[in-house]
Order: structure tokens, then sequence, then C-alpha cells
């Protein structure tokens, strides 16, 4: 179903109550965030990730026009923005935003456009012996979101890799793909309806669990408890580690330091690296204004001799 946006709150809100295409990617594992954010993002107890700060972001936003208007003078294709927000008639819950429409003999077609580094493009995507791109299979499952929302037969990806190089994928829809997203999302807000909060990955779901996560105000000694005493013991051992490394990092870096100083080097170039010993002039000291911080759990754990 097509919905007609409003204004950006409008459309905050619209995606509030879905999964977008560019979050499913989560329920499966691949995504810019895991399936535990997600969850408690949607139940309401974490903010929607604000990403308008992250400078790949904003740069990809900026780029995004250019990329169509490049992709339309080299392939010939006819892009024309996108102006809705689309939800899936057969799954409630499930939404997407497409960047553009193909327009070409048959209809209209999402067309999906990235920026992506070089490093990004040789390590994540997969270029096949007769030429053909496979992208990351979070952008997939994008494009798969899109096509079920948007009822339409194919769909377009296209990526700027590295400044340098336009790579295009025209993907077809992929009805088993869509099924399998389908059964997930339902499953998910199921869970939401249930209460059921699915595992949190340590490490990287430690920040949001000391958000959302709640302790009591007992007190209790677990000593001689077998699961606490190897927890702090494991930890004891690795701050020891740690110490020592940081220990004979410094004191590397002070040699390094030495011999540059010594021989008036100001750059080394070796087979095990480079070294730069910049001296980088003095700065006035400024006041730094932080943005509001939410509550969280403060986790302290000491360890004994």
């Amino acid at each position: 179903m097509r919905h007609a946006i409003e204004n950006e709150d409008h459309w905050h809100s619209l995606r509030a109550s879905c999964i977008g295409a560019s979050e499913v990617a989560a329920l499966f594992g691949c995504g810019y965030q895991s399936h535990f954010q997600l969850w408690h993002e949607k139940r309401g107890d974490l903010a929607h990730a604000d990403y308008n700060d992250n400078e790949r972001v904003v740069l990809g936003k900026c780029l995004e026009e250019g990329i169509a208007r490049a992709a339309g003078e080299l392939y010939g294709y006819t892009l024309t923005r996108a102006n809705a927000y689309f939800t899936d008639d057969e799954c409630a819950g499930l939404g997407a935003t497409p960047d553009y429409f193909l327009v070409r003999e048959g209809g209209e077609f999402p067309a999906e456009v990235k920026n992506a580094s070089w490093g990004s493009f040789k390590d994540n995507w997969i270029i096949h012996d007769d030429g053909f791109v496979e992208p990351p299979l979070r952008f997939s499952l994008q494009v798969q979101v899109q096509l079920a929302c948007c009822k339409s037969a194919a769909g377009l990806l296209i990526a700027l890799i590295s400044g340098d190089r336009i790579v295009r994928c025209e993907i077809a829809r992929h009805d088993q793909a869509i099924a399998e997203i389908r059964g997930r999302v339902r499953a998910f807000w199921d869970s939401i309806e249930r209460n059921e909060e699915p595992p949190a990955e340590m490490p990287q779901d430690l920040d949001a669990a000391k958000r959302v996560w709640h302790t009591g105000d007992g007190n209790v000694d677990l000593r001689g408890d077998p699961d606490v005493e190897t927890w702090l013991q494991q930890l004891r051992e690795l701050r020891d580690a740690r110490k020592r490394i940081e220990a004979d990092e410094s004191m590397i870096d002070g040699r390094v330091l030495a011999y540059c100083r010594a021989n008036q080097y100001a750059a080394i170039v070796a087979n095990g690296g480079r070294v730069s010993c910049k001296v980088v002039p003095a700065k006035p000291a400024h006041t730094v204004e932080r943005n509001a911080q939410p509550e969280r759990i403060q986790l302290r754990i000491t360890t004994s001799r």
C-alpha cells in the first residue's frame, strides 16, 4: 500500500510502526543493528538510531542525487524520486521507503542508491566469474522488502564505489526470500506482543543492555559461586594482561620516539609498517557541549588480588 508522506514527522511515525527495508537485516544477523537493539527500539525502550551526524551517512545523502543522475546518463536509466512510504499488504508491520523508481516499459521498479568505499566493496560484495556483481546480503534483503511492499517483479541497486565506479545490480523478485522475511517480521511483532525479549549478543549489545535492563536493590554474598568466581577470575586475568600489553606498547613507543628524535626523523617506512612523528601545534582550551545522555546502568567490577 502506498502512503503519501505529509512531512518528516509523518514519515517517522510510519517508520516507527514498521520494520523498514534497511532494518530487516537485523532479523538475519547482518544488519547495522542487532535483533536485540531493534526489538527494544520498536518497543519504545531505545530511541531510533540517529546517524545524521555520521560522516558516511551524510555523504551518502548528499551524493544520492548525483549518483542517480550519473547512472541515468551512463546507462540510459529513467529514474524518478520516490516520494511515498510503502507497506506490505500481506505482512502487517513491514514497510519501505525506496530512493527512486526506475521507469521503463512494464511499469515502475524500486531503485536503491548506495555510496560505498573500496574497502567495503572488496570485503562485502561478490564478483562472479561471469562478471555478475552480488551485493551484501543486507542490501539484497532491503531490495526484496521494497519489491514486496511495492508489488514489483524486479528492482535496481546502484552503488558508487570509491567515488570513481558505478556498480548496478538488477535484482529479480525472490518469493521464497520474501516469504522468509515476512515470517521473521511476523514473529518479531508477536514477540513484542508477548514481551519475549530476544537474547542479547555480547559484546555488541552491551551498551543497549545498559540502557534497557534494570537491576534490583538487593545485595548478596556469592563467594564460592562457580559462575561468579570464574567471571571475576577471567576478568582479573584479562586486566592484568592488558596492563602488561599497554606497558610493553608504551616501552616500544618510547624507543621509537627516542630514535626519531636522535636522528631527526619525522616519518619512517619499514616492512612492518609506518611511523609518523609529527608535532601538533598547541590549541587553546575550549568548552565542549555534549548531547543529552539516556539513563543507563553504570557497570563497575572490581577484582581482588
